[in-house]
């Protein structure tokens, strides 16, 4: 990066009032501007000064050769300069404009922005002071296509010379692909693919790992490359070829892909509760405090068939001691920890704590059993935690409206013993018979703990509703 800007030089001359009155002047209308020529007593023109809506807003000086030496800018209208541009032009340079531009944009003196220019214009080219020491922090290159627009930026982000990020771009500058350096070896290991939405948002992104190609290997000739990219007689990209200079050199790496990393879960906190989503959007499990003590206590997993969703098992959670880690046979899957044998054996939650990234480990207890409702070609299942039948509620008739459960009785050895028919009649909502009742499961409840009916459970136009049936038995009291 260049030194100091020549500190001689009047930063805020922007009036040409203030010049000297033995020049002469001349008036130009153009589209940018009314440009004002000034010429010393020589008539060679010195400075031009461009005026935009009556606010003087540049000011450039002119070498002897006719080239603009020095570049003025006031970004904010008080005719006061706010950057400060110095150009260098190359003895064998054949181009009108300059090889290299410097960009003082404090005017503290020092330089912020060092550019090279090629023939055509274009900026090769960036060394940007981050901290304002007049040191390079950050080396940017630029590859153009044979449209003229940039395809790809080269970003040294330490000064090794090597690039630790390369980021493929469209013609609207959106990031396609990055080659990333992720363990700043100096050598790209990690591509990353980025989809966009037509609001020209980021909403995905995939990752590959990169293969660094010997030095003496050559692009097959069987593929082409368009641009960075690498393609294959199918024409899919199978890698990339980066291309940098060094010592003065054009240098070409090639990376290959290598297999497509595997999605991984996400895991989120709302309302309490962590939900571990896996990569095709489904919730396959969610942990929770069901007690309101702070501590989370309940696991939940869940499968998926024909893509209804359903209860796998359900754990305790409990708390492993502070010292514990996650041993390194184990591995992480969104929140869930699995043992060397695939076993699901606990569940880590990663929180921030004063700026701090805490993890905390909780061991899967003892299995929580509950009973479960199915429906199916019009009968209701209701199902133990042992899993075995208890209930089956049934419209025999017709008509819409259930008349019929059928109870299970089991001996000690889970068989069933004993078959019982229980004939439904249904009850308005507001029935006597309901009062102090229990709701668990489909089941009426009496106060005295007996079962004495059934009731389903229906949502319409978005609202849930209930329908009760007591037993015949029951019908005038229990």
């Amino acid at each position: 990066m260049a030194g100091e800007i020549n500190p001689d030089i009047t930063y805020h001359m922007m009036n040409p009032s203030e010049t000297n009155n033995k020049s002469t002047w001349e008036t130009e209308e153009t589209e940018e501007g009314t440009v004002f020529h000034q010429y010393d007593e020589n008539g060679k023109e010195i400075n031009q000064y461009v005026q935009r809506d009556g606010a003087m807003e540049e000011m450039m000086s002119i070498n002897d050769a006719g080239q603009v030496d020095t570049h003025m800018i006031d970004t904010d209208g008080d005719e006061q300069g706010d950057i400060y541009v110095t150009y260098d032009y190359d003895d064998s340079y054949q181009s009108d404009h300059e090889s290299v531009r410097y960009i003082d944009y404090d005017l503290d003196g020092t330089v912020d922005v060092t550019s090279g220019i090629d023939d055509n214009g274009n900026i090769t080219y960036d060394e940007i002071d981050l901290d304002g020491d007049g040191k390079a922090d950050l080396h940017v290159d630029y590859v153009y296509d044979n449209s003229g627009n940039i395809s790809q930026r080269i970003i040294d982000e330490n000064g090794d010379g090597q690039p630790d990020v390369v980021s493929t771009v469209d013609v609207n500058n959106r990031i396609l692909a990055d080659e990333v350096d992720t363990d700043g070896d100096g050598v790209l290991d990690t591509h990353v693919e980025y989809t966009y939405n037509e609001e020209g948002e980021i909403t995905g992104s995939t990752e590959r790992p990169l293969i660094k190609a010997p030095a003496a290997a050559t692009i097959p000739s069987s593929c082409t490359v368009d641009g960075a990219k690498i393609l294959n007689d199918k024409g899919e990209q199978i890698g990339i070829v980066i291309t940098t200079e060094q010592n003065g050199e054009k240098v070409q790496t090639i990376y290959s892909f290598g297999k497509e990393a595997p999605k991984e879960d996400t895991v989120t906190f709302e309302d309490g509760k962590y939900t571990d989503t896996d990569p095709e959007g489904r919730v396959v499990a969610e942990d929770f405090d069901s007690d309101g003590d702070g501590v989370l206590d309940t696991h939940v997993e869940y499968t998926y068939e024909d893509g209804k969703q359903s209860v796998s098992k359900k754990n305790k959670l409990k708390p492993a001691p502070e010292n514990v880690e996650i041993p390194p046979q184990c591995t992480v899957k969104g929140s869930r920890i699995f043992g060397p044998l695939g076993n699901q054996i606990g569940v880590v939650i990663t929180t921030t704590e004063d700026g701090q990234e805490v993890q905390k480990i909780y061991l899967l207890g003892e299995e929580l059993k509950e009973d479960t409702v199915t429906f199916e070609d019009g009968t209701y299942t209701i199902k133990g935690a042992d899993g075995r039948t208890q209930f089956e509620d049934s419209d025999t008739s017709g008509d819409g409206k259930l008349n019929k459960r059928t109870e299970y009785v089991y001996d000690e050895n889970g068989d069933v013993k004993e078959t019982k028919t229980h004939v439904l009649q249904q009850l308005h909502h507001s029935s006597v018979l309901l009062n102090n009742c229990k709701f668990e499961n489909n089941s009426i409840i009496a106060p005295d703990g007996r079962v004495v009916g059934a009731y389903t459970t229906e949502t319409i136009d978005g609202k849930e509703v209930k329908t009760y049936y007591i037993y015949s038995e029951y019908g005038s009291g229990y």
